[in-house]
C-alpha cells in the first residue's frame, strides 16, 4: 500500500514539476553510469553481442 500511495503522491504533482525533478536527478549521473547500471540489471557485459545470452561463452 505504501508503494501505491507514493505513486499516487508523485502523480499528483504537476507534470512540469515531475519532469524538472527527474531531469535534475538524471543530470547528476553520466551516461556511462546509466549504461553500466542498465547492463548490470540485465546481467549483460559490455562486450556481449546483441542476442547473445549472458551465460553463453
Amino acid at each position: 500500500m505504501a508503494f501505491a500511495a507514493a505513486v499516487r503522491d508523485l502523480l499528483d504533482r504537476p507534470e512540469p514539476s515531475r519532469r524538472a525533478a527527474a531531469r535534475a536527478q538524471a543530470e547528476r549521473f553520466p551516461w556511462s553510469a546509466s549504461v553500466t547500471g542498465f547492463l548490470a540489471a540485465h546481467h549483460i557485459t559490455a562486450t556481449q553481442r546483441v542476442g547473445q545470452e549472458s551465460g553463453a561463452a
